[in-house]
């Protein structure tokens, strides 16, 4: 298991505008997309089309809730680590929550944190 600490120093080092705490750093791992597309819903993200697609590279499993979400489950720390960076390198705006082993890609994914962990990673 990943310890949340270090998984989250290491999605710090991803992201040099990420804003970070202690406090946001704690995030769970999960074991399927569902999981963490239900947690996102607790978190208060609306999910009212949801469509597991698995389209996204490196993901295990993905999926999206609408059509500027996408949620993605990673086997490995390394994984989210290289699709953090494949995300920033295409130009595109990035807005997205990193844990251990997801990234949820939403508008606002700051609103989430709090609920969630994970880190802020955003690139312009």
């Amino acid at each position: 298991m990943i310890r949340p600490v270090l998984a989250a120093v290491a999605l710090l080092a991803l992201s040099a505008c990420s804003a970070f705490t202690p406090s946001s750093a704690v995030a769970k791992s999960y074991t399927s997309v569902e999981q963490l597309r239900d947690d996102v819903v607790k978190a208060g993200y609306a999910c009212p089309n949801w469509r597991q697609t698995n389209q996204v590279k490196l993901a295990a499993a993905s999926g999206s809730c609408d059509g500027s979400s996408v949620l993605m489950l990673f086997l490995s720390e390394a994984d989210v680590s290289a699709n953090v960076q494949a995300l920033k390198a295409t130009g595109a705006p990035v807005h997205a929550l990193a844990g251990p082993n997801w990234i949820v890609n939403v508008p606002n994914p700051t609103s989430l944190q709090k609920s969630m962990g994970g880190i802020v990673v955003e690139h312009s």
